[in-house]
């Protein structure tokens, strides 16, 4: 892939990433993560992107271990899954419930979510693995860029053509 249209593709994910990561977790508690963590992260691998193609223009890019992009999706995939949604009674002390927790609760159960005399148990397992799992998609997205591999394109000749 050309590098400019990489740098484009990077700039999309990161705006649909990040779009994804705001819809699902639509608390204070999981905005605080993403705007003050995930996009100066994204920012900072964006400048070094640009910053690549700026000392690489010509050339063309591909991942030296593709199979990384799948631990780049799989992890920011469970870091959605695992990221805050229901934070009623935050404040009061009471953990915020995951965006997992709150579909299957809302599909499969009568509960509401929304009240602070919920009986639903939390799943600390989930709910507390949600930073983790950020800073392993951020660690992922920073081997995905590590792995990138460069070829320069040479220029065509036109002296063959000039001499029929």
């Amino acid at each position: 892939m050309a590098i400019n249209k990489f740098v484009i593709s990077f700039f999309l994910y990161g705006i649909l990433s990040f779009a994804a990561y705001l819809i699902t977790g639509y608390t204070v508690a999981a905005w605080i993560i993403y705007l003050f963590l995930l996009a100066p992260f994204y920012g900072l691998c964006l400048a070094y992107i640009v910053t690549l193609a700026i000392s690489k223009r010509g050339s063309t890019v591909r991942l030296r271990k593709p199979q990384l992009l799948y631990s780049l999706v799989g992890f920011q995939g469970l870091a959605i899954l695992a990221s805050p949604t229901s934070c009623f009674g935050f404040k009061q002390g009471n953990a915020c419930y995951s965006f997992i927790q709150t579909v299957y609760v809302n599909l499969f159960t009568d509960a509401n979510l929304q009240q602070m005399e919920t009986t639903v148990p939390h799943w600390w397992g989930v709910n507390t693995a949600f930073p983790v799992l950020v800073g392993l998609h951020a660690v992922s997205i920073a081997l995905v860029l590590v792995s990138l591999q460069f070829r320069v394109i040479p220029p065509i000749s036109t002296d063959s053509i000039d001499s029929v």
